[in-house]
């Protein structure tokens, strides 16, 4: 087999991915990533200078995976209604579909991974998560904009933090789920968001009837 061949590469960085989200960046060694990718040191070395250049690449995979499961979840939920309030109930709804029937949120998030170490990085390592933080916060608060041209809220609301609350469920129930190991509370919290972004808002009159 030759260890310097694309597929080393990948092995490599799902071999970190995983060790990471199991022991932090810290706590994973450069021995423990070539032992579970089935490598040698040297093609850990042909294919990265340092544990911190992988680190970097494995990040910007992730954002890359992230950026297409959200534009993917997006064209799903527009595809299905013309409705921006239903298009982010669907949105929200499809969100927990995945958790429910794939991803299994015990594993955790490499962005929280990152951020709770980020002083092991450098800058531009760090400003990823926060990039993708934003691309989920943009695309909330624009179906936000859109719903409150045909609906109105029910009660009092700021609309610039509504817009981080399917990042603060995600992020708060990833914790919560590892905590008493019940993978089940991601979906739970999810529908709890989309219920209450339904009884959020409500229909405004036609004012040409």
């Amino acid at each position: 087999m030759n260890d310097q061949n694309p597929d080393s590469k990948n092995r490599l960085l799902d071999a970190a991915e995983h060790l990471i989200l199991e022991h932090g960046f810290a706590g994973t060694t450069l021995a423990m990533i070539v032992e579970q990718a089935g490598v040698t040191k040297g093609s850990f070395f042909h294919h990265f200078d340092s544990k911190s250049e992988l680190g970097r690449v494995l990040i910007e995979r992730y954002a890359r995976q992230d950026e297409q499961f959200l534009q993917q979840l997006l064209e799903s939920a527009e595809r299905l209604s013309r409705d921006p309030l239903q298009q982010l109930l669907i949105f929200i709804g499809l969100l927990a579909e995945e958790f429910e029937n794939g991803h299994n949120p015990l594993e955790g998030c490499l962005f929280a991974a990152y951020i709770y170490q980020q002083g092991m990085f450098d800058t531009e390592t760090r400003s990823i998560p926060e990039r993708a933080f934003r691309r989920w916060r943009r695309a909330v608060a624009a179906k936000l904009e859109q719903i409150t041209e045909q609906y109105s809220p029910t009660i009092a609301v700021d609309l610039d933090s509504l817009a981080d609350s399917l990042n603060v469920v995600t992020e708060g129930a990833f914790i919560t789920a590892r905590v008493f190991e019940q993978p089940e509370v991601m979906v739970d919290h999810l529908i709890h968001l989309r219920n209450y972004m339904e009884l959020l808002f409500e229909k405004r009159p036609d004012d040409g009837a």
